[in-house]
């Protein structure tokens, strides 16, 4: 049980350290920009699509929020 509690605490340890590491890089940010670049480059149609269905998973998230209390 001791191995198992000791390796959980170094896992969470590296993931902290990595996401220390990400932040400091600016990588988040890098990702999200990328990501712009990229949807600004798909034709208006498409630009369209992914609005709607960005609305859709939003009002379907505040559902399943007011269901489960949140």
């Amino acid at each position: 049980m001791k191995a198992n509690d000791a390796f959980r605490r170094r896992e969470r340890a590296i993931a902290v350290a990595d996401g220390a590491c990400a932040l400091k890089a600016r990588l988040p940010q890098a990702a999200l920009a990328g990501l712009r670049a990229l949807v600004r480059s798909l034709p208006g149609k498409d630009r369209a699509l992914l609005a709607e269905l960005t609305r859709l998973q939003s009002a379907a998230v505040e559902r399943a929020e007011k269901v489960i209390g949140r």
